[in-house]
């Protein structure tokens, strides 16, 4: 649901008639190929051509489109700017629409804000899952420039005489995408509380003109350096508004000839008020202008080819918090059951361009090559200007009404709004009719036969729909859950909202349509019940069942053996047929490969009386050879050990990892809404819990805040907090020194022997596992880093502790709060994309991201502080966690945006949301990691408080 373009949709046929060049005249063509150069559709030169735009124009530009710059799975191509909206969907549309595989990214990561860039690295993430050469070669972070600072132990070639690093030589790219200076905002300052005169982004312009152009620099030095034939194709980012200040300034010249005079870039149709955005456009415009420059320098004197493209603003899904369209976006999700409008501090047109649309047109211009290698530049603009004020009319219209993407609703709409600027962009930019120039539309819709496919409100709509899985990734709440969160204003996932605007979904099998969103198995509690975007799963025929086994307990005890022949249970469990003096009556419920020898066991074990007992009579008593109607009504009846068997088909193979683990940490859909809790047993968990294990766990789900609250200034409010459990489980035991730190390494070996498995043994090639704690590691070196960070920012660190590491051969679930299956959900995806084994990993991770963040959006003391307060025995067990609400509060607020002003009455409608506990910041939802000591203890001090309980009672009978 992320992204939802419908470009993977179209046939080349369609995109064959749609772009034909018979029609175009050499008079419209500023350069016309012989027609002797022309080629056959069908030929080997057009079919290696990455994208419909490149093979539709090289029908009539065959010398343009050469096989050595063709997009191939054999091209190796290095963007800068690889996180960016830009970079990080040209990266996915290059691995699965022209089958690169070998991809490398560079990337400042700016601001540099601890949580910022903890949010990159989970793009970073998602990236690396679709492009392997990413976990081989991680995305370089630089200092000033691409990366002046050359370690000789790593990165031995190097340029003489700066010794800045040889980038041609360390990654070898067929082509090279410059990206990192694309957006007018990618320098400027975040707009956070921690401004001052010490970060590089307060310090005037200096800095956002000597980032990009020692960017730009470094890369064409790179290639002039390299001696080696061919030299790679060379793209870069320029800006949209070089052409139209050209523009203004001219049209400004003619009018001042008459006595009226306009600044810099200023529009005569504009406002004569000064806009507070336009300093940062106009740098970003001259920062442009600079990178063209050095493009034209290095091919006078050193014959470098390039292509630059002067793009508008861009907007679309994974955009960038501080764009004026993002936050518009999240304002229309937060109000979504109102119209309440932004106030608009300004309101100046602009010219926006879908992030797919800028995408086609780059994968275009990468494979094209000027006649005699002269460096071409192109306007890659839309047809329309628009305000912001249009943007937000359109998005409260796709609020309000049930079939907005019927074009004659909206567009009559639009034609009557007063923000629409129907300037001409298609003006010449070349008055000296020079070859080097191709800045016009025109020449852009000839060479690259390119033109902006996604209308303005058609992007604002896969905008919104993207914004509403953000807000709410894992779909409404379940039947069974109270609403502990902001889940009580949950509007409609993307696809629903898609679906009522009768607009395409993305297919199941569009890996570039779906993005980064993971796909869960349907019958996961991840999923929303209307997805259509989801997997089939082997416990999908099994549900039911399980749902009806469930009904009346509360609490579901699960285990699995799967994968393989069983012909016993090892741990047999306590059946309780009837509720406990502690109110709880549990169920023990085990899978089981259908064609395993237990179930042929089970079955002739049971008397014919008991068959009666459960309603099976007659002819279906004959279970000498059980039929498969039989087989049907005694799924989920018999119990053997103490558990209930469910068996399923064809799970004698083993199952894919998303199954494997779905039961484990997610099996909200299987169980039935009156279930309170759920708890999974690994099969190599060594004993069994009986009825009085269970309930002295579910006791520990919770904790009273403390009555002895003298010493609470000395300490961080831990002991005046009430504290509910939505997961507990037991620390993994990692050292006798309490002050001893576990690494990363150490930990993972700990967990393999805590499985049973060999900690020793190494693997052939890079294992999942290895892959995931190396990439954690990278999360450490690059979250932490304090290169160019404010020194007025609290350090705040991302650090895995050795309270974050868990054995999870037991887990104890909360099913009726939503927060906890958000737990849940956010566990079982983030181990499901590494596909590793150990899903104490990823926890560990979740953990530490999410006490990063919290320490953030709560306000926390810095870290240096919070290490010399005295902290309540228990708190490190209490890993707090944020409600949806306070996490999308605070990143509103974090990027103040400087075209948006306060919104104190959304803020006000977000409290009114929450419940009564929640308002209540004295109560607060976490994840509990116990220690054994600790469980020990605490289980002596229940049991000596249960005996006395069970005395009080037999003295009073």
């Amino acid at each position: 649901t992320q992204g939802k373009h419908t470009q993977g949709k179209h046939t080349q046929g369609k995109h064959t008639q749609r772009y034909a060049f018979a029609h175009t005249s050499t008079e419209d063509a500023p350069h016309t190929s012989d027609s002797s150069n022309d080629v056959h559709e069908n030929s080997p030169e057009i079919s290696t051509l990455c994208g419909v735009h490149a093979q539709a124009a090289a029908r009539t530009h065959t010398s343009a489109y050469q096989p050595r710059d063709a997009l191939t799975p054999n091209s190796r191509v290095l963007i800068t700017g690889i996180l960016s909206p830009l970079g990080f969907h040209l990266a996915l549309h290059l691995r699965h629409h022209c089958g690169v595989t070998q991809i490398y990214g560079i990337d400042h990561m700016y601001p540099n804000s601890a949580l910022h860039r903890l949010h990159l690295m989970r793009r970073v993430a998602l990236l690396t899952k679709h492009i392997p050469s990413l976990l081989k070669q991680p995305v370089l972070l630089p200092f000033v420039g691409l990366d002046p600072r050359a370690d000789k132990r790593k990165t031995p070639a190097s340029i003489s005489p700066t010794q800045e690093i040889h980038l041609i030589k360390e990654y070898s790219p067929t082509h090279i995408v410059h990206l990192s200076s694309a957006a007018p905002h990618a320098y400027a300052a975040p707009h956070t509380h921690y401004d001052n005169t010490d970060s590089p982004y307060s310090r005037g312009p200096l800095f956002q003109i000597r980032q990009p152009s020692a960017s730009m620099e470094h890369l064409l030095a790179s290639i002039h350096a390299n001696h080696t034939t061919p030299r790679p194709h060379f793209l870069y980012a320029s800006s949209h508004r070089i052409t139209m200040d050209n523009l203004h300034n001219s049209h400004s010249q003619s009018h001042s000839q008459h006595g009226q005079n306009h600044e810099w870039g200023a529009s005569p149709k504009s406002s004569t008020q000064p806009q507070p955005k336009d300093t940062q456009y106009h740098l970003h415009s001259a920062s442009g202008l600079v990178d063209e420059t050095l493009a034209r320098s290095y091919h006078a004197l050193h014959n470098i080819y390039s292509v630059g493209l002067r793009l508008s603003t861009i907007y679309g899904p994974w955009g960038d918090p501080r764009d004026d369209i993002y936050s518009l976006a999240e304002h229309a999700v937060s109000t979504w059951h109102n119209t309440t409008d932004p106030q608009l501090l300004f309101d100046s047109p602009d010219n926006y361009l879908y992030v797919q649309d800028a995408v086609d047109s780059i994968i275009a211009a990468m494979q094209y090559r000027q006649e005699h290698d002269i460096p071409a530049l192109f306007d890659i603009v839309s047809p329309q200007t628009f305000s912001l004020s249009t943007a937000s009319n359109i998005m409260n219209q796709y609020k309000l009404t049930n079939n907005a993407n019927d074009a004659t609703t909206i567009d009559r709409k639009l034609k009557r709004s007063k923000y629409i600027q129907n300037e001409n962009v298609n003006h010449n930019n070349n008055p000296n009719n020079e070859p080097l120039l191709l800045a016009n539309t025109q020449n852009t819709q000839h060479y690259l036969n390119w033109t902006s496919q996604t209308s303005f409100h058609e992007g604002i709509m896969k905008l919104l729909a993207w914004h509403l899985d953000k807000a709410h990734p894992y779909g409404p709440p379940l039947q069974s859950h109270q609403t502990d969160d902001d889940a009580s204003s949950f509007s409609e996932t993307g696809n629903d909202f898609l679906s009522r605007h009768n607009a395409p979904l993305c297919a199941l099998d569009d890996k570039l349509c779906l993005q980064t969103s993971h796909v869960f198995p349907c019958a996961s509690e991840c999923a929303p019940a209307s997805s259509s975007v989801c997997n089939p799963s082997a416990f999908d025929t099994v549900r039911d069942i399980v749902v009806d086994v469930t009904d009346g307990c509360d609490i579901a005890v699960l285990s699995q053996s799967l994968g393989q022949d069983v012909t016993d249970i090892a741990r047999p469990m306590e059946f309780i047929e009837e509720t406990t003096t502690a109110g709880l009556l549990p169920c023990n419920v085990f899978f089981v490969p259908k064609e395993s020898q237990i179930v042929k066991t089970v079955i002739s074990m049971v008397p014919p009386a008991a068959f009666q007992k459960i309603g099976i009579e007659g002819e279906l008593l004959d279970i000498t050879a059980p039929t498969e109607e039989q087989m049907d009504q005694l799924n989920g009846r018999l119990v053997h050990k103490g558990w209930i068997l469910v068996w399923m088909d064809n799970a004698m193979t083993p199952l894919s990892h998303a199954d494997s683990t779905l039961m484990k940490l997610s099996p909200g859909r299987f169980l039935h809404p009156n279930v309170k809790y759920a708890m999974y047993l690994e099969p190599y968990f060594a004993s069994s819990p009986n009825i009085e294990d269970i309930t002295f766990l579910v006791s520990e789900m919770s904790r009273k805040k403390s009555s002895n609250s003298h010493n609470k200034k000395l300490t961080w409010g831990d002991d005046t907090k009430s504290r509910r459990a939505t997961l507990l489980t037991a620390q993994l035991e990692t050292s006798t020194d309490p002050s001893h730190h576990t690494s990363l390494y150490d930990a993972t070996k700990l967990m393999t022997k805590d499985m049973g498995g060999d900690p020793n043994k190494k693997e052939k090639g890079p294992s999942p596992t290895r892959q995931q704690r190396m990439f954690y590691e990278r999360i450490i070196s690059v979250v932490n880093k304090a290169d160019l960070r404010s020194t007025f920012e609290p350090v705040r660190r991302y650090e895995i502790k050795n309270y974050n590491y868990i054995k999870s051969g037991w887990l104890l679930h909360d099913m009726t709060l939503n927060k906890a299956r958000h737990l849940r959900c956010e566990w079982y995806e983030e181990h499901s994309r590494w596909e590793s084994n150990l899903d104490q990993l990823t926890f560990a991770h979740i953990m530490a991201s999410g006490e990063l963040e919290r320490k953030f959006v709560l306000d926390e003391p810095d870290d240096n502080v919070l290490a010399a307060m005295p902290k309540e025995t228990d708190a490190h067990e209490w890993h707090e966690l944020l409600y949806e609400g306070e996490a999308a509060e605070y990143e509103r607020e974090h990027y103040k945006r400087k075209s948006l002003e306060e919104d104190v009455e959304n803020h006000e409608e977000l409290e009114d949301t929450l419940e009564d506990g929640e308002k209540d910041s004295t109560v607060r939802f976490c994840a509990r990691v116990v220690s054994g000591d600790v469980i020990r203890e605490e289980r002596k001090l229940w049991t000596h408080i249960q005996n006395s309980r069970n005395k009080q009672k037999k003295a009073k009978k």
